[in-house]
């Protein structure tokens, strides 16, 4: 986790082990909310361009 989630700025980290828990759950729920939607739009975006191949494919061969 700490390596998905540091910054390279000597970063000060939580002792206790309740902070440990909440400073590791803000961060997967941080890394997540970036995450899932860059992949759920570079999907979309894929899909987008494969259809405009497609498309273009079709309209040259007619």
């Amino acid at each position: 986790m700490a390596t998905l989630t540091t910054v390279g700025y000597g970063d000060v980290t939580p002792v206790t082990a309740v902070g440990q828990l909440f400073a590791g759950l803000t961060a997967i729920v941080g890394i997540g909310m970036i995450a899932m939607p860059t992949g759920i739009l570079a999907a979309a975006f894929s899909d987008a361009m494969q259809r405009r191949r497609d498309q273009a494919e079709n309209d040259n061969n007619e």
